[in-house]
């Protein structure tokens, strides 16, 4: 190991990422290549009492997107459109180049040094730059490989390269970070129990973690979980476990629990370009891909989640946007929102359980451009559910989206619930398309469902994708969705990045026809 290039320690890491910045309520965020949850259930078979006449939502208070001025690491920002759901986007952790630009101690490891060395004895502003390749280090018979208890350390791989750390002796933790201020860039965690977890002093609190280009695969033993914030700060009152979580470039390949704040709260998490590919053999209901069992401000853009044997998206949380993502395969529900939140340019493909689409509690739900197909095929149950459990009113708006071959249930909302569905596909001209408390609609009576002013512009009919059931959803010539869709301010591309309002007017669905 190499002796240190400095000694003074860095500045602190409390200033937002570059690339997230307010822009009035709208959202930056950096420009990519590409683009323990609950067991209880969220629908049945009980119909409640009739529901009177709701009246309807629009999304009229979208604000204007505006361009941001760049991040000092080059990288140009693209907007996140406007959403209802306020972020507070400069609590949010930074980028690692910028979040270790300042750190004037920089500590070099080469091949055949100790990893777990270097980083037991890094001080506060360090940069503890590794050498690629594979290490494994008993790490004086710690079960974790790397312990980082100093704040403001950056462990990155050097070069841009990628540093393999692989478990030694009776190592089942592969990263355990418990301190403040860590960045941890390039790092694939390979055959352990748990890939990276959080962990500090109940009630204490870890903020402001970034961790980028990081991989957690081939997991091992009973329980195999990716990246897992274990801390229980849920007495009322307490800070929350991890307050400031970045993940960007993130992959998590054959776990049980993907990424999951499994107690909590948590606030402050953004997920960008996150893979998780969950193990479906396992069983149980918190072997979700991305679960939030308490918090708040939660934002998950351009990722991905499938083979969940539970749910895809489950997060007990207010505050929370779903932009740009796709959910497949999963076993259980799709998309769980228990406290709320918006759901942009998104795929749900392939699900099971009570439906694809909860909401839980009493709150806003908004979805835009949004496609749920292959939902319990052949079943009769919801292919979405609002307030069922808890009986309470609910703001449901759905607007330019497509369902497409799901279950015959339809969707479900309680009595006093305020629904507004626009420009939407419904696929199956003999299903069920509403319950609202006790009262039931069919596809084939829309017009009192319109009437009613639950819904308008909706389209019965086959939406006319490439390949839907070979999971190509963009739209074939003839589409029914092209130019079908709703104009969203701020809402300028689609899961893609492709342009919208290619023709006359935006298509229906998170795809965005562009000859």
């Amino acid at each position: 190991m190499t002796e240190p290039s400095g000694t003074s320690a860095a500045a602190s890491r409390c200033r937002p990422p570059g690339a997230l910045r307010r822009i009035g309520c709208a959202v930056a965020l950096i420009a990519l290549v590409g683009g323990c949850g609950s067991d209880k259930g969220s629908g049945g078979a009980e119909e409640g009492p009739t529901t009177p006449p709701p009246e309807s939502t629009s999304s009229s208070d979208a604000a204007t997107t505006t361009s941001a001025p760049a991040p000092p690491n080059g990288i140009s920002p693209r907007a996140l459109p406007s959403t209802f759901v306020e972020l507070e986007t400069d609590e949010f952790p930074r980028p690692a180049a910028e979040a270790c630009a300042d750190n004037e101690t920089v500590t070099h490891v080469e091949a055949g040094e100790s990893v777990a060395d270097a980083v037991r004895d890094a001080e506060p502003g360090t940069t503890v730059e590794v050498e690629p390749g594979t290490y494994s280090d008993d790490n004086e018979g710690d079960f974790r490989a790397l312990v980082l208890e100093a704040p403001d350390v950056c462990l990155r791989a050097a070069g841009g390269g990628e540093v393999v750390i692989s478990p030694s002796a009776e190592q089942n933790i592969g990263i355990a970070v418990r301190a403040d201020e860590v960045v941890i860039e390039g790092f694939t965690m390979r055959g352990f129990e748990v890939g990276v977890g959080f962990d500090k002093e109940e009630g204490q609190t870890i903020n402001d973690v970034t961790l980028e280009r990081v991989k957690v695969g081939s997991p091992a033993g009973d329980y195999r979980e990716g990246i897992i914030a274990f801390g229980d700060n849920r007495e009322a009152g307490s800070a929350p476990a991890l307050d400031g979580l970045l993940l960007l470039d993130v992959t998590v390949e054959g776990t049980d629990q993907g990424i999951s704040c499994n107690a909590g709260p948590c606030e402050h998490w953004w997920l960008e370009n996150v893979s998780v590919t969950g193990r479906q053999q396992s069983e149980g209901s918190g072997a979700d891909t991305f679960a939030i069992e308490e918090g708040r401000q939660i934002a998950v853009v351009s990722s991905s989640f499938a083979g969940a044997a539970a749910d895809g998206v489950d997060t007990k949380a207010e505050d929370v946007v779903v932009y740009g993502t796709r959910v497949s395969d999963i076993g259980r529900n799709g998309v769980k929102l228990w406290k709320g939140g918006d759901v942009i340019n998104t795929l749900i493909d392939g699900t099971g359980a009570d439906a694809a689409l909860v909401g839980a509690g009493p709150a806003r739900y908004r979805y835009l451009h949004v496609i749920v197909a292959h939902h319990g095929v052949g079943e009769s149950g919801y292919v979405g559910s609002w307030g069922y459990d808890a009986g309470e009113p609910v703001e449901l708006e759905i607007v330019n989206s497509i369902f497409f071959e799901n279950a015959t249930g339809g969707l479900y909302v309680t009595e006093g619930s305020t629904v507004s569905i626009r420009n939407t596909i419904f696929d199956d001209p003999d299903s069920k398309l509403l319950d609202v408390g006790g009262s039931t609609y069919l596809v084939s009576d829309l017009a009192e469902v319109e009437a009613l002013g639950w819904a308008s512009g909706v389209i019965v009919g086959d939406p006319g994708f490439s390949d839907g059931a070979g999971g190509d959803f963009t739209t074939a010539s003839q589409s029914p969705a092209r130019d079908s869709g709703e104009v969203i301010e701020g809402l300028e591309i689609d899961i893609a990045g492709q342009p919208r309002s290619v023709g006359r007017a935006p298509d229906a669905g998170p795809y965005e026809a562009q000859d």
